[in-house]
């Protein structure tokens, strides 16, 4: 400990002690923290919230890109979508899933729905889908009659429709 503190305080060129000269420096140090107290505890609470929202957003679009991906496995999403003028022949098909392509035909209908109140919304009914964008049900049951069917989670919450209700 002697051998480091006459290395610390050895005279420089201009006869000052470096020594003294730390202490200098450590007190202003010290003098500008105090001054400025609340500017440096605001400085820091600003990076800790900074950082803070980074990792909550990092963290957020992981769990939102894996439930998507679990999602599209579960239902094998499409890949793609084409429309024909003329349907496709079994030749046209054949072809087709011989390149290691799954199709699946769907057909929909359009509805226009009077949601009182002179709003009017579209209702798209698809036909029950075996293979290629399966349902995913997060309430209520699949269809399993002519008259039932299972409404897309968004169109039911904007028009209020429930389970088991009439349309």
């Amino acid at each position: 400990m002697a051998i480091c503190r006459r290395l610390l305080c050895e005279n420089t060129d201009n006869g000052k002690n470096i020594c003294s000269m730390q202490k200098v420096l450590r007190k202003r140090v010290l003098r500008e923290l105090k001054a400025n107290f609340f500017r440096y505890l605001a400085l820091g609470l600003l990076i800790a919230m900074a950082m803070f929202l980074v990792v909550t957003i990092v963290g957020s679009a992981e769990v939102l890109t894996r439930g998507t991906e679990q999602i599209a496995e579960e239902t094998n999403l499409e890949d793609g979508e084409f429309s024909v003028f003329v349907p496709l022949s079994d030749e046209d098909i054949s072809e087709i899933t011989d390149l290691g392509v799954d199709i699946e035909e769907q057909f929909y209908l359009d509805y226009i729905m009077d949601s009182g109140e002179n709003a009017e919304s579209t209702l798209r009914i698809f036909k029950v889908r075996k293979s290629i964008n399966k349902l995913y049900m997060t309430e209520g049951k699949e269809p399993q009659k002519k008259n039932e069917a299972a409404i897309e989670k968004r169109y039911a919450e904007e028009n209020g429709i429930k389970v088991g209700d009439t349309l």
